[in-house]
């Protein structure tokens, strides 16, 4: 077990990934469609504070992380029982992948590892039997940070994909929700493919509507249309107050599905 859910936080810290990753137009079925259920590996590990965490403050940040992926869309009553990883078709399938969720407040963390190798269904639901059901229901969709990281070890980013989890649907998403836990500097995210810049850099704003200590900053990035396989990579640039710049990139995968029209 985990010590409490800061630790989530800090074990995500990464310095730079690089991987060439097949990515595209987030057209998902419709989670109805949707009927296997990823069994656990080993058991969910969970914790659910009584009051919020003390805020570390942000001077003690070495620079922003990356904290969750969620796709845009309206937001709707968090149900446990709906959470699923998005992978697509016809994309490789590691034998273990690492889900962690994370609350905005800082009051709820978790991780649990899913066998994969097995896994037929483009948008699998997750077995997730928390033993916060109906406390985790109070929240809303946008209240959490969720990612996937493939691999044995849930912190190893290095050499790892990233992979977007949703709760209930995800239709025909149009922008990637990145949140990020920053520090006293500004910060931009940017897509790239093959080391080839894909439209501006976008910056991140504080989210809206109550504490951030799980992540502190949300950055609306817009998926260009037409996309095609290929390596592409998430970049985060902050620009220190001397004018230094530093950038940390990620590699995930945004799914297609065969048998769909892109728009």
């Amino acid at each position: 077990m985990f010590s409490g859910p800061f630790k989530l936080l800090s074990s995500m810290n990464v310095v730079a990934v690089k991987a060439v990753v097949a990515i595209g137009l987030l057209i998902v079925p419709n989670a109805r469609a949707s009927g296997q259920t990823l069994q656990l590996a080993e058991p969910l590990q969970e914790i659910f504070l009584d009051g919020l965490p003390r805020s570390r403050g942000t001077r003690s940040i070495g620079g922003a992380f990356l904290v969750g992926l969620r796709l845009d869309g309206r937001a709707h009553r968090f149900e446990p029982k709906a959470v699923r990883i998005l992978l697509g078709d016809n994309v490789p399938k590691p034998d273990l992948l690492c889900v962690r969720i994370l609350s905005r407040d800082g009051r709820y963390a978790a991780r649990g590892q899913y066998k994969l190798a097995v896994a037929s269904d483009p948008t699998p639901l997750l077995d997730f039997p928390t033993r916060y059901l109906e406390r985790l229901k109070d929240y809303m969709t946008t209240d959490f940070a969720m990612i996937a990281v493939s691999g044995k070890s849930c912190d190893n980013l290095k050499q790892s994909h990233l992979f977007v989890v949703a709760d209930g649907d995800a239709t025909n998403a149009r922008q990637l929700i990145v949140q990020l836990h920053t520090g006293d500097e500004p910060a931009r995210v940017q897509l790239g493919r093959d080391n080839d810049l894909l439209g501006p850099a976008v910056p991140c704003d504080r989210p809206a509507n109550g504490p951030t200590l799980g992540y502190t900053a949300e950055c609306a990035l817009r998926l260009p249309t037409g996309f095609h396989a290929g390596g592409y990579q998430l970049s985060i640039r902050e620009t220190g107050s001397g004018g230094e710049t530093t950038i940390k990139t990620y590699s995930l995968v945004l799914p297609t599905f065969a048998g769909r029209e892109q728009k």
